[in-house]
C-alpha cells in the first residue's frame, strides 16, 4: 500500500492509496508517523500524502526562515513536485497552522480544510505565554522523551491506550531537541486572525472538549472566524483523540469530505 519514502526538495514523504489526494500535515513535535492509525482508513478512498514538516522527522532543517508561512510554502512546492493541482487538507495541531498558511498563500491548491485540535492563535492569555515559555524550559532541560512523556500522559484522554501512548512518546522523541526548539519559536509567532475571514473553502473545524493543548474555546474562534466552517466535538477528546476516538475522527473526516465531493 505504501509507496517508498521519498524526499522532494528536501521533505521527505510517504504516499498511500489513489484516488483524490488528501495531504495529512501533523503537529508539533510529531512526524507524519502520528497518522499511523487512520491512514489505512483513508488510504481506501484517497491517494493519502503524507511528508514530515521542516525542522521534524526524516525532513530535518532546511533552507529558509522556519516561519509557518515558509512551512505552508513547503507543502504548495511538495504538491507541485508531486504534479498534484489541487488537495483535500488535513492539519492537526500545528500542523492545521500550517494548513491555513497554505490555504491562505496558495488557495487554488486546496479542495478543503479539515482542522483538527487547532487554533488561530494559540497564545492570548498571559497564561498561555507563561504555560509556553515553561514547557520550552522544560524541553531543553528534561529533553524530548521525558517532556513527551509528561504531555502525553497529561493528555491522552480518559479513553488513552497505553501502546498508542507509548508510539507518541517514541514519535516525539526521535525528533531533535534543537529543531524542536526553533519549531516551538515558529509556533509562537503565529495569528491567522486578521485573515481568516478571506478563506472561502469548505471547512470542517474539530476539537476534544478535553484538550489541555489546545483549549476548546480556542478551536471554537478558529470555527467562528472561518466562513461557513462547520464545528464537532468529540466528548471526552484530549488533544490526542487521532489515538484516542480513531474510529469517531476518521468517519467524521470521510463525512465531510464526501459531503463536499
Amino acid at each position: 500500500m505504501m509507496s517508498q519514502g521519498l524526499k522532494y526538495g528536501g521533505l521527505y514523504v510517504e504516499e498511500y492509496g489513489a484516488g483524490d489526494p488528501l495531504l495529512l500535515i501533523h503537529g508539533l513535535m510529531v512526524t507524519g508517523g502520528m497518522y499511523r492509525k487512520v491512514i489505512p482508513v483513508f488510504a481506501e478512498h484517497y491517494r493519502v500524502i503524507v511528508p514530515d514538516l521542516r525542522l521534524h522527522g526524516k525532513t530535518g532543517a532546511l533552507p529558509g526562515d522556519n516561519a509557518l508561512s515558509q512551512f505552508g510554502a513547503d507543502m504548495a512546492a511538495l504538491l507541485d513536485a508531486l504534479q498534484i493541482e489541487r488537495t483535500h487538507v488535513l492539519g492537526y495541531s500545528m500542523g492545521g497552522a500550517v494548513a491555513q498558511e497554505l490555504a491562505r498563500g496558495y488557495p487554488a491548491k486546496v479542495r478543503s480544510l479539515v482542522l483538527s485540535c487547532t487554533f488561530a492563535r494559540n497564545f492570548i492569555s498571559v497564561g498561555d505565554y507563561m504555560s509556553w515559555w515553561l514547557t520550552q524550559g522544560l524541553l531543553r532541560v528534561m529533553g524530548l522523551r521525558r517532556l513527551a512523556a509528561t504531555v502525553v500522559k497529561s493528555d491522552g484522554g480518559s479513553a488513552a491506550n497505553a501502546d498508542d501512548a507509548q508510539r507518541l512518546i517514541d514519535l516525539m522523541a526521535s525528533n531533535d531537541t534543537s529543531l524542536m526548539i526553533k519549531a516551538c519559536a515558529a509556533l509562537t509567532a503565529f495569528d491567522s486572525r486578521s485573515w481568516l475571514g478571506e478563506l472561502s473553502i469548505p471547512t470542517l473545524v474539530m476539537a476534544g472538549d478535553q484538550d489541555k493543548a489546545v483549549p476548546i474555546a480556542y478551536s471554537r474562534l478558529l470555527a467562528e472566524q472561518i466562513p461557513d466552517a462547520r464545528w464537532k466535538v468529540f466528548e471526552n477528546g484530549g488533544h490526542f483523540l487521532i489515538s484516542t476516538h480513531t474510529e469517531l475522527f476518521t468517519r467524521a473526516v470521510l463525512d465531510f469530505l464526501n459531503e463536499i465531493s
